[in-house]
């Protein structure tokens, strides 16, 4: 109906005072304009969007019915295998365990490849309708438009990894396979931890103490704010597991209220850094809703993932450099190049596997069970490089995967790691005046669009020196 009106009237909106809080609402609006359909078209497309979401609900559906078989544990007891109790396998120091689960994990996928595939197939044919019947190019501009990035961020972060890839992965596998003693290093090897003695009991007083000292170079006010949010008395928190709680971790924001952060810490250095990484989110709820009014309120979801990995960094940085222990320290250095692989290039990887299989269907092509593995196949072995050893089953990881369902999303936490380590060393670098731009940005919100945001606040994703 807004779009209904003429230019000028348009424009009038835009500027009018009492509507300032919708400004950017409306200015958004009339640059998408021509991807608006008219009245009659959106009503069909809007009864297609609740059809374009079934085909998660049947990847759930799989997820929750695939028969996966029983392995031996380091002890020979028989474990059920499933999608819960995967990562704890695969990472196991037992190289028989690990390789046991990963086989007979992706095996199983594979025997159910075809209803796998038929799932993801019909959610990109659903992202392409959409997007085709938008007047897009393509389903990537599409979801790309929304936040209004270019096609030549995706492709220069592309571009930047292929390039990298012998001096990051490559070599990282190399020198893992090394340090593990393996003559051929596979899936199952890449999860196992090169330091596993080495490990803390952290008590949540002390994971506190931790997270707030290693943002001291972030000012008083800021870890005021942060100080009160981890004291559990603010009822900010839910700290420990409990009976009936939901696993895993999680913050959400309330306008007018304050941030409420999930956790479920079990006293390790892992629950340490999801603690900073959740009150990362906090802080970034905190300082736009107090900041902006409510339709502004909302952080646009590229730039989501920033303040939370922005915070892991610094823990990182200072748990480094007051490390006393050699092998701590040497752990820590892992963990940093385990979150790089997994965070930057096994996403990057995930939104190259997105781009070509939605561009499969675009030029007409099926997305059967073989081609999928195919690509994925492909894939993984251009990005692991010459030491990895690839193994017929580890084709199927796609359909492990629920983030292909996300409609392009995973390139945004590679993009967001990046942007948290440019900020975080700045700050750590003495910048006051990054330090200040920095909360500018959290009190930003959802004011102007994310690379808008981003480049106000000193950091351009966009530019292949950041990545």
């Amino acid at each position: 109906e807004l779009l209904a009106l003429d230019d000028a009237a348009l424009r009038t909106l835009q500027a009018a005072p009492s509507l300032a809080d919708y400004d950017h609402f409306l200015k958004d609006l009339a640059r998408r304009k021509a991807h608006v359909l008219d009245k009659s078209g959106e009503a069909v497309l809007s009864l297609t969007r609740a059809l374009a979401g079934t085909p998660y609900t049947i990847l759930n559906s799989l997820q929750a019915e695939t028969p996966f078989p029983k392995i031996q544990d380091e002890s020979g007891a028989d474990v059920q295998l499933g999608f819960a109790n995967f990562p704890k396998y695969r990472s196991h120091p037992d190289r028989k365990v690990r390789r046991a689960a990963a086989k007979a994990f992706f095996d199983t996928l594979g025997a159910f490849s075809k209803s796998y595939a038929a799932s993801l197939a019909a959610k990109v044919k659903a992202d392409v309708y959409i997007a085709q019947a938008q007047g897009y190019a393509s389903a990537l501009a599409a979801s790309l438009d929304s936040d209004a990035v270019t096609r030549e961020l995706y492709d220069t972060l592309l571009e930047v990894t292929h390039k990298n890839l012998p001096r990051t992965l490559h070599r990282y596998i190399k020198l893992k396979k090394k340090l593990l003693g393996l003559d051929e290093i596979h899936y199952s090897d890449m999860y196992t931890p090169l330091f596993s003695d080495v490990k803390d009991d952290i008590a949540y007083d002390e994971a506190v103490q931790l997270t707030l000292a290693a943002m001291a170079p972030m000012g008083g006010e800021y870890t005021g704010i942060l100080a009160k949010g981890l004291d559990p008395a603010a009822r900010w928190s839910d700290v420990y597991p409990n009976e009936g709680k939901k696993s895993g971790a999680y913050c959400t924001g309330h306008w007018g209220l304050h941030p409420f952060v999930f956790l479920n810490y079990m006293d390790t250095l892992d629950d340490v850094f999801t603690t900073a990484h959740e009150f990362g989110h906090a802080m970034h709820f905190w300082y736009s809703q107090k900041t902006q009014p409510y339709p502004k309120s909302d952080s646009p979801i590229l730039l989501a993932e920033i303040p939370s990995t922005f915070q892991e960094a610094m823990l990182m940085d200072h748990l480094i450099k007051t490390s006393k222990e050699k092998r701590k320290t040497m752990a820590l250095l892992v963990k940093q190049l385990e979150n790089i692989r997994l965070t930057v290039i096994r996403q990057v990887m995930f939104a190259e596997f997105e781009m070509l299989i939605h561009a499969e269907v675009e030029k007409g092509g099926a997305l059967t069970a073989s081609r999928l593995s195919e690509i994925y196949a492909d894939l993984v072995k251009r990005y692991f490089g010459p030491d990895f050893t690839f193994d017929e089953h580890d084709q199927y990881e796609w359909a492990y995967i629920p983030h292909f369902y996300y409609d392009f999303y995973v390139y945004k936490y590679a993009t967001g790691l990046m942007a948290a380590f440019a900020f975080s060393e700045k700050i750590l670098g003495g910048d006051e005046d990054a330090r200040d731009r920095f909360i500018d940005f959290l009190k930003s919100g959802g004011r102007d669009y994310p690379l808008a945001l981003l480049k106000t606040a000193g950091v351009d994703i966009t530019d292949p020196e950041t990545m």
